[in-house]
């Protein structure tokens, strides 16, 4: 509770987030946990959903392997990825929950690990949404492109916080940092609005809403004076999906992971689909009518929770 309530009360970060420029904030906040943390976690029969990257050179795009052995994956070099670990992790499924809150947007944790000495810990990509990213133990150096395609660099260490606006490119290196120093194990969160289509181009929910204001009982009169209805259903719908979130975040266990995020998503797309036909497409078909895409989207779920379950990693 502490890390999230650092994080939303930050004035730096909020600043920056609603003017969509990338920054380090140091010291922000303290979280324990680590790449031990997560085998104690699997050696109690936890579910770990995790893949390996090594990449070639900066402008080579992620190459992801199934884990058997986490060790192994730290040995050679590889960045070990662990997306979703919020929803297989009870107390990072707790800070999710609590950021989520906090920030008043929906917010997904992935983690990655990498030793020292590694010159690609993540090759230039970029993310479809507002991230963050807290450095739990080592260092790392992230590298930062801008519209003009200049590179800023600058180290991180633990408890230092990086913003990366949507589609900014980005790459991260452990070089420089002895191998008798901790591996880099850093946690992002991604703020959910571009993937929940809370983001519509004509209204912006970056500019439109400052970060927590979606939760004021006054959100209409404050972020939307001039059409006070689209202001409500912004409300409404991010409301419905923090809510599924929540449940996917809640009662986890290592054998209920399937049935919860399926769960998720069942609950999520009707509300996505609405949101997008209010606020994009008036005229469009009403959501309880748009049958096809929902059990397209449930047919999609299961296929890929059927991929990641074959792909689950035990120590």
């Amino acid at each position: 509770a502490a890390a999230a309530a650092a994080i939303a009360a930050n004035k730096e970060l909020l600043s920056a987030w609603q003017e969509g420029e990338a920054r380090v904030i140091r010291d922000i906040c303290a979280f324990t946990y680590s790449l031990d943390s997560v085998l104690v976690h699997v050696d109690r029969g936890g579910l770990l959903l995790a893949s390996a990257s090594k990449a070639e050179d900066v402008t080579s795009s992620w190459s992801v392997e199934a884990v058997t052995r986490i060790e192994e994956v730290m040995e050679t070099g590889c960045t070990l990825i662990m997306n979703g670990i919020s929803e297989t992790v009870p107390i990072i499924a707790d800070l999710a929950c609590q950021l989520s809150m906090a920030l008043y947007s929906p917010v997904s944790i992935n983690a990655y690990a990498t030793n020292a000495g590694v010159s690609v810990a993540a090759p230039r990509h970029f993310d479809a949404q507002d991230v963050l990213a807290l450095q739990i133990t080592g260092q790392q150096r992230w590298h930062l492109w801008d519209d003009l395609d200049q590179k800023n660099t600058f180290r991180v260490k633990p408890n230092d916080l990086v913003f990366i606006p949507a589609f900014t490119p980005h790459a991260t290196d452990t070089i420089g940092f002895s191998s008798d120093d901790d591996n880099s194990f850093h946690l992002t969160f991604g703020l959910d609005f571009l993937a929940f289509a809370l983001d519509d181009p004509e209204y912006p929910g970056r500019t439109v809403f400052p970060p927590g204001a979606l939760s004021s009982s006054s959100l209409a009169a404050q972020a939307l004076a001039s059409d006070l209805e689209l202001g409500r259903l912004y409300s409404a719908h991010a409301s419905q999906i923090l809510k599924a979130q929540h449940s996917l975040h809640s009662n986890i266990k290592p054998d209920n992971w399937a049935d919860r995020f399926q769960t998720f998503w069942s609950e999520v797309t009707p509300a996505v689909l609405e949101h997008r036909r209010v606020t994009s497409r008036p005229d469009a078909t009403p959501v309880e009518d748009d049958t096809d895409h929902i059990d397209e989207t449930r047919f999609a779920t299961e296929l890929y929770v059927q991929a990641k379950l074959k792909k689950k990693s035990f120590r």
